[in-house]
Formats: structure tokens, sequence, C-alpha cells
């Protein structure tokens, strides 16, 4: 996904274009938290409307695959979380009974 607000009078105006992974909000959802590909700020909870699928064209480096970028897990009680990149590290938390979120580039 990347950050779609062109206007100056947009709230993340200086974040256009930004390419971002995002976690697919609840149904109904008004905001989605999303982590940045580079940069010094690592995520941040967005408006969904901030965000426009796929990457923007001259960005793009190759198409865009419609399965996972990364996954995440978060345990809100010791307020630890990882992510990773690697599918079977994944199919470990889930094994393990954590709560597991797929970050999605499109």
């Amino acid at each position: 996904m990347w950050i779609n607000q062109p206007s100056s009078l947009q709230d993340h105006h200086d974040l256009h274009g930004t390419l971002v992974l995002a976690a697919q909000p609840p149904a109904g959802g008004q905001h989605a938290q999303i982590w940045f590909t580079e940069g010094d700020v690592i995520s941040m909870v967005v408006k969904t409307n901030v965000l426009s699928l796929g990457w923007p064209e001259h960005l793009r480096k190759g198409s865009a695959k419609s399965e996972p970028a990364a996954w995440r897990t978060e345990d809100y009680l010791t307020d630890r979380s990882a992510t990773t990149y690697d599918r079977e590290v994944a199919k470990r938390w889930v094994a393990k009974g954590w709560p597991v979120e797929a970050l999605w580039t499109k």
C-alpha cells in the first residue's frame, strides 16, 4: 500500500507516495495500523482513506504479489511485538497460539 495524500491541505501530505505495509482493519474499521518500509518512523495509525492499494506506478519495481508481505504478532500483556517476513516463522507463531496478523502490500 502507499499513502495517497497529494494535497497540501491533507493531514499526511508530507508522507504522500510513501510505501507502507498495512494491517487489514476490522470490518467497518476507520483506522489501520501501518508500518513504514524505510525511514526513522516504524509505525503509526492512519485513517483508511489515507491509503491506496498497490504501489504507485512510478515506484513499482515489478508486479505486487497478492499474498502477505510480512506477519506480525503482539503480546499486549507484556507490550512486546515482533514482525517477520518469513512465512514459516509466522506459522510457528500460530502453532503456539499467538495472535498473528498478515501485513499486505496491496
